[in-house]
């Protein structure tokens, strides 16, 4: 419990420090036909490009706004990366540990803590933000599925999951790995992406560019029934995706934090 308290504190007092700094919300996504870190404006669906990556193989993404960073995964190398917002360029934090082939990122701002959903072996996993190595939490569970897409809702503390395979949303159990279906997508996702937007509660996903679905988009998802809604196409095609929301306020932080040590020690 102690651990539990100091881990809140750390995130309280890095929020503090970084708030007055705080810049506008973003969506960013994984081009990954081109390698490029691209801005999506999240009201048409349109993707600007902002700069390459190193690697064609770029596919999860999530967004660390304690730290202001970007990472990403690497599929080609099987490595974690921190990936500069003005030029795109992607630098190696470390190897995961796990073949990736395409996987989902996502970070909980109440826990510091990165998960990341391996498409190969079909588990949840921790990730370390020093090293890039990666912990096992679990199986999720979804029988031959294929888990791409990740985001996490600060402000209920639930852990989300796209399935490319059974074309539906979920939530993820983040002691155990485990998925509960929430409801199907209503499209075809061959390869997908989610972030959510923690500061007006919207969670995005992405389709890549296949020969099923040739036509990349944007769509809102309702995190209730799971249904998604077209907000425009891309242009491009893209895969991982991450969202800068605005850095709370310390007292929210403070709220949001107590509200999830309260929810940890009750399932102890």
């Amino acid at each position: 419990m102690k651990s539990m308290l100091l881990s809140a504190a750390c995130v309280m007092l890095m929020f503090t420090v970084t708030s007055s700094t705080a810049s506008a919300s973003v969506l960013w996504g994984s081009s990954i036909h081109d390698g490029n870190l691209v801005e999506i404006d999240t009201t048409t669906g349109a993707a600007t490009v902002v700069g390459a990556f190193r690697s064609y193989g770029i596919s999860g993404l999530c967004y660390d706004p304690a730290r202001d960073r970007l990472y990403g995964l690497d599929r080609d190398d099987d490595t974690l990366v921190k990936i500069s917002t003005v030029t795109g360029f992607a630098h190696t934090v470390g190897p995961l540990g796990v073949s990736t082939s395409a996987a989902g990122l996502t970070y909980d701002v109440l826990t510091d803590t990165i998960y990341f959903s391996c498409f190969t072996d079909r588990n949840i996993y921790k990730v370390d933000k020093i090293t890039g190595a990666a912990t096992l939490i679990g199986p999720h569970d979804v029988p031959n599925g294929y888990m791409q897409g990740l985001a996490y809702d600060w402000n209920t503390n639930t852990l989300y999951g796209s399935d490319s395979r059974t074309n539906s949303l979920y939530t993820i159990d983040t002691t155990t790995g485990h998925a509960t279906l929430v409801g199907s997508l209503g499209i075809i996702t061959v390869d997908n992406g989610l972030a959510f937007d923690n500061g007006n509660n919207i969670l995005y996903l992405v389709e890549a560019q296949t020969s099923q679905t040739p036509d990349n988009k944007l769509y809102t998802i309702n995190t209730t029934t799971g249904h998604a809604t077209v907000v425009g196409s891309l242009g491009v095609s893209v895969q991982g995706l991450a969202f800068k929301s605005p850095v709370p306020e310390p007292a929210s932080l403070m709220l949001l934090s107590l509200g999830s040590l309260a929810i940890l020690r009750s399932r102890r």
